[in-house]
């Protein structure tokens, strides 16, 4: 019997689930022809006459930007109100955006992620702002990267011991 117990164990233990490189390769290629279309598409938008800068000040300005008037903070974690308000990311709205002002959101979004928790509109928004950086890549959005990248390992670790108390 404790044979089987230990096996079981050991199954438990060993059941991590790995992302292949093939799927890997190919959100990475995705990625990078998004980017392309964004910077081409940026161009273009940005040579007009009557291209305008966004005017951010605060951070309540960035989540009105992201999210609108409707959506005061607490409600993202009310997904019937978040669903129903949020405005999505579109690439002329986020060509609006200076790099200033880019690495700004970037920072409030990894405050939202730890105030808020985890959401698929954030997660557009965090998708289209790291589509929004310039390469080459400074050395203070690559600090702030891997912030982003470690409030969403704590996200993550949350939301695993939650399903392990299930």
């Amino acid at each position: 019997a404790d044979e089987n117990d230990n096996e079981t164990n050991e199954s438990k233990e060993t059941t991590v689930k790995t992302i292949s490189t093939e799927w890997q390769n190919e959100q990475c290629k995705m990625f990078s022809n998004t980017r392309n279309q964004f910077y081409l598409m940026r161009d273009k938008l940005r040579s007009k006459k009557n291209f305008k800068i966004t005017k951010l000040k605060n951070i309540n300005s960035y989540w009105k930007f992201c999210f609108g008037d409707n959506v005061p903070v607490q409600s993202i974690l009310s997904l019937d109100t978040f669903e129903k308000y949020t405005v999505l990311p579109t690439m002329s709205k986020m060509i609006s955006l200076t790099q200033p002002q880019t690495h700004e959101l970037l920072q409030y979004e990894i405050k939202w992620i730890e105030t808020c928790g985890f959401t698929i509109q954030l997660a557009l928004y965090i998708y289209s702002t790291l589509v929004a950086i310039e390469k080459p890549i400074s050395e203070d959005f690559m600090y702030t990267m891997r912030l982003l990248s470690k409030a969403c390992q704590n996200t993550r670790l949350k939301l695993e011991n939650i399903c392990l108390i299930i």
